[in-house]
């Protein structure tokens, strides 16, 4: 990753520390905590503006934000690969300062809001636009990507199990600015978010060598919130909240659950249990080694996309995420004594 692009995730991890340890909010008003979060994220504006492409031309009413154009990529491929979600966070970081905020302008630059609103709804018709998952779709910058991540050659799609996502943020995004799109982009939105969804519950495992699978829980799920939260009219809407349900078990799940009698959305918790990712203490690994990241802020940025998507919807949060003695309080114990 480039210098100019750990700064999003710098911003985003703001928000991740901030729900995952209260404590860091200490001596300061509801208020101040708010001022500061928003001074981070308008950061965003200054970083990621100047990478701003206008592909009106070729791809209507659309643009996007070309990670590529940074030349500094270890490996050379990771900006291609990582464009779309990369895209996504950039207009979840536009959505924040556009509802939270009356700002004429942002940063030293002075962008107006207008150009901000406009990127990210043209940045989230791009991403939708250059997928597979759309009738007619326009063709992705495809050098440098992954194989798998690609549909005859030309279109990007996201196959279940993939670790570059973090589209959870392009869909908390897409819900802040929902108001903003016009029917032809919220049917594009449909398409991409039904089409990406797990049509089951994948269950993810800790194995030899990789260690806990929760990462790939947490991105299987960022792939299935949209279909679940955005869309409640539709027949199938109970079986992507049924997966998401799953995945609040997997995603912080240890051999205790095999035999939790506590009861959520209806069962016991070793009914829902699967497997298990986490150790017993709640600590995890990643390729041999004990992370933070994989301890805490992913698991945290799981738990958030949840929580902000069932608020905005009006969804009471589901209780495999929040029943008595559940595995995200106990990945909280674990942060505060280490």
């Amino acid at each position: 990753m480039t210098t100019q692009g750990s700064r999003v995730a710098a911003t985003l991890g703001f928000l991740i520390v901030a729900v995952a340890t209260p404590s860091m909010a200490a001596g300061m008003t509801e208020a101040e905590l708010c001022d500061l979060y928003l001074g981070v994220v308008e950061d965003a504006v200054s970083v990621f503006e100047p990478l701003w492409t206008d592909v009106s031309a070729s791809v209507p009413n659309a643009g996007y934000f070309d990670f590529i154009k940074y030349d500094t990529w270890l490996p050379e491929w990771y900006g291609s690969e990582i464009t779309v979600c990369g895209n996504g966070q950039i207009v979840f970081c536009y959505a924040l300062l556009l509802n939270h905020t009356d700002k004429a302008t942002f940063t030293d630059r002075h962008v107006p809001r207008a150009v901000l609103r406009d990127h990210a709804i043209q940045a989230i018709r791009w991403c939708c636009l250059t997928s597979g998952y759309v009738e007619n779709p326009y063709p992705f910058p495809t050098e440098g990507m992954y194989p798998r991540r690609i549909k005859d050659g030309k279109y990007w799609i996201r196959p279940h199990g993939h670790r570059t996502d973090v589209l959870g943020w392009l869909t908390t995004g897409i819900a802040m600015l929902w108001d903003e799109l016009d029917e032809e982009t919220r049917g594009l939105v449909e398409d991409v978010m039904i089409g990406m969804a797990p049509k089951e519950r994948i269950v993810r495992q800790w194995t030899f060598v990789q260690g806990g699978n929760h990462d790939v829980v947490k991105q299987d799920m960022s792939s299935t919130v949209g279909a679940a939260f955005l869309f409640p009219g539709r027949d199938d809407h109970d079986l992507y909240l049924d997966i998401v349900r799953g995945n609040g078990i997997d995603l912080v799940s240890t051999m205790h659950d095999r035999a939790c009698a506590a009861v959520a959305a209806g069962k016991p918790i070793r009914e829902w249990s699967k497997g298990w990712n986490l150790y017993p203490d709640y600590s995890s690994d990643h390729h041999g080694w004990c992370q933070i990241w994989y301890g805490c802020d992913l698991i945290f940025e799981g738990r958030y996309y949840i929580e902000f998507l069932s608020r905005l919807m009006n969804i009471p949060v589901l209780e495999t995420f929040t029943y008595p003695g559940n595995g995200f309080d106990g990945v909280l114990e674990w942060i505060k004594s280490t």
